[in-house]
């Protein structure tokens, strides 16, 4: 696609995975944003909206991620697509910390894998399912003793991960 080309606000390249496997994602209980329906027409289109200011125009930074529903309570997720091929651990990796076990330890500060989904026809491509969350300074800092809390919350989900790291390499 020329740059001359480019539609404001469309689908990128990297956005059309999202939009080819939407159906099947549905079926698996995940609702993805209208924009991503094959027959998707930006809302903006034969109006005066500005197309940046609508909800459909937000394209996901990353197109290995992208934000969704769950049918099943409506509650906020994230899908991240990982390459089995180049990342193959990522998948129990991210689980292992997911486990009631490794949840109830209180510091444990990973995020917690809902669902591990292969995407059908393509054998390495995987999804991890996980909560929505917010940015790290979402909202700002008030204190230094905030900024603190953080730190010290940090490096103690590093110190965990290692610690289990090096308890399941021996």
């Amino acid at each position: 696609m020329t740059q001359a080309s480019f539609i404001p606000g469309s689908l990128e390249p990297g956005e059309e995975f999202w939009r080819d496997h939407r159906e099947w994602l549905l079926q698996t209980g995940y609702q993805l944003r209208p924009r991503y329906q094959p027959d998707w027409i930006p809302s903006w289109t034969g109006t005066k909206k500005l197309w940046f200011l609508c909800e459909d125009s937000i394209s996901s930074p990353h197109h290995k991620i992208v934000d969704a529903r769950r049918v099943s309570d409506g509650a906020r997720v994230i899908l991240k697509r990982y390459d089995k091929s180049i990342h193959p651990h990522e998948g129990e990796i991210a689980q292992c910390f997911s486990t009631e076990e490794m949840r109830s330890d209180p510091q444990n500060h990973c995020v917690q894998i809902y669902d591990v989904l292969s995407v059908p026809g393509e054998d390495n491509q995987v999804l991890l399912v996980m909560p929505e969350l917010r940015a790290f300074a979402d909202p700002d800092f008030d204190t230094i003793g905030e900024i603190l809390d953080f730190c010290r919350q940090l490096f103690e989900g590093v110190q965990f991960m290692h610690r289990h790291h090096v308890a399941h390499r021996n």
